[in-house]
């Protein structure tokens, strides 16, 4: 085997290959054959090289894989750990008291209000009335307007 400029070549004209050529081929037709072949001979060596790199491209990517598939299962564990425990340790409340802390959220900021209407349908109920216990019209015509349809979906949410 020769050796190219990328470490060892795969494939190379060897002596045997000389000698056949020396004994069948002329002198000019030999040598532009020997430099065509070696040309394919370095093009395929390069192709090989460049599969070679893609083969330990794909290797690393493959074990960045397998390590993030490894991190997941650990990450899965320590959640499940942390929801067994906190499973344990929060008692259930009883609504009033739930209630009580999330009216002082809701009032505490419109934002935080408006956040925790979207926990659950349950909490939406609780915290919506205090979202829109003030509503201000700009003008008759909007007021005219909309009231009526304020009104009709109080009525639907149970405020009224």
């Amino acid at each position: 085997m020769g050796f190219g400029r990328s470490g060892p070549r795969f494939f190379s004209v060897n002596q045997q290959t000389h000698t056949l050529l020396k004994e069948y081929i002329s002198v000019p037709l030999r040598t532009a054959f020997l430099t065509n072949l070696e040309q394919c001979l370095d093009l395929t060596n390069t192709r090989i090289d460049l599969m070679t790199s893609q083969i330990e491209k794909l290797q690393a990517a493959l074990h960045s894989v397998t390590q993030w598939k490894e991190d997941a299962k650990e990450l899965a564990a320590t959640i499940e750990g942390i929801q067994a425990k906190s499973s344990e340790s929060i008692p259930d409340l009883p609504n009033d008291i739930i209630w009580n802390i999330l009216r002082a959220a809701a009032e505490e900021s419109k934002t935080t209000a408006s956040m925790l209407s979207l926990v659950s349908k349950e909490v939406q109920r609780w915290v919506d009335p205090l979202l829109f216990r003030h509503i201000c019209f700009v003008n008759d015509e909007t007021t005219n307007t909309l009231l009526p349809e304020v009104f009709i979906w109080f009525a639907d949410m149970g405020w009224l």
